[in-house]
């Protein structure tokens, strides 16, 4: 298995969407650095990722673990059920396109983590957002209105009152 590791530090990072910004989020507070995992493996085992990360955070020093990933409306339900019977603390916000949700959820064991894992990189394979952060809660859901130069398509649904 290869593992690609890219670190961001925080004067590489933009925090505010601009003009430029096509992602529908901010970055809150103090951080240290991003990080993104890539990993890429050789043989028939497609889950030696899952098994890598699982065994990587099975220390309960990492916890808590605030994630937040933008899913599609037909897998709302199967998350739902994921995080009752995980007992995963979890909000979500309709996304900015008309058929995705932005899901929160606080993982707070192992257990936690090794279950909700698959649908995180699940998520991130389909290029949907899926971002988590270490004991640091950085992820806020709210509805907020930014100006873009991008011009809005009227319609019927949009017309103002």
């Amino acid at each position: 298995m290869k593992v690609e590791i890219s670190y961001f530090p925080p004067e590489k990072i933009i925090t505010v969407p601009g003009e430029e910004a096509t992602y529908p989020f901010e970055i809150n507070g103090e951080f240290q650095y991003i990080v993104e995992f890539s990993c890429y493996t050789d043989s028939d085992y497609t889950y030696t990722h899952e098994e890598f990360f699982c065994n990587w955070m099975d220390s309960p020093d990492y916890y808590p673990i605030y994630s937040l990933a933008e899913i599609y409306d037909f897998q709302q339900a199967e998350y739902e059920e994921l995080f009752k019977m995980q007992n995963i603390e979890f909000n979500y916000m309709k996304g900015s396109r008309k058929n995705t949700f932005f899901v929160k959820a606080i993982i707070r064991s192992p257990q936690q983590f090794k279950e909700y894992y698959p649908y995180l990189y699940g998520n991130g394979s389909m290029l949907n957002l899926s971002l988590w952060s270490l004991k640091q809660d950085v992820f806020r859901l709210e509805e907020r209105e930014y100006e873009s130069t991008y011009p809005v398509k009227t319609t019927k649904k949009n017309l103002p009152d």
